[in-house]
């Protein structure tokens, strides 16, 4: 199986907005529910998807938050799926970040990494991090402003 990505610049569009949800108060995205509110389902990606399938989908979309906002970012997501018409939706919940993301411009030109090649070990401070919701010290905004 020749397996690919989903179209680039609607995993831009998701990715802007996960980032627009965790720096405000928190949202949810609808991922297969076309401009007009009808049910269009995610399954036309399972073809691009290692695997092909519900499973593969979610883990390349959280590879793909992951290389546009870090690994902290794509641990707080919530992703769910229910079925509409008979087409799958995907419903992600973002919780706010516990300090700003800025989508990172290698994943807008499609550099990301396939799931498989992103696996990593948490450290303890990702751990921590990810656990308590609290910033672990690394690009604090009060640090990031100072020049």
């Amino acid at each position: 199986m020749n397996v690919g990505a989903p179209d680039q610049a609607i995993t831009w569009a998701v990715i802007k907005t996960v980032a627009a949800f965790m720096n405000t108060d928190e949202g949810t995205l609808l991922i297969g529910i076309d401009d007009t509110g009808l049910p269009v389902g995610v399954e036309a990606d399972y073809p691009l998807v290692k695997g092909g399938d519900r499973d593969g989908w979610e883990l390349w979309l959280t590879a793909a938050v992951k290389n546009a906002l870090g690994a902290v970012a794509a641990s707080d997501l919530s992703v769910r799926f229910c079925m509409l018409d008979d087409r799958t939706i995907a419903r992600i919940d973002v919780r706010p970040g516990a300090e700003p993301v800025s989508p990172q411009e290698r994943a807008r030109r499609g550099r990301s990494s396939s799931p498989a090649s992103t696996t990593r070990r948490k450290n303890s401070r990702d751990r921590r991090s990810s656990i308590t919701g609290r910033s672990t010290g690394r690009n604090r905004p009060e640090q990031a402003r100072v020049r």
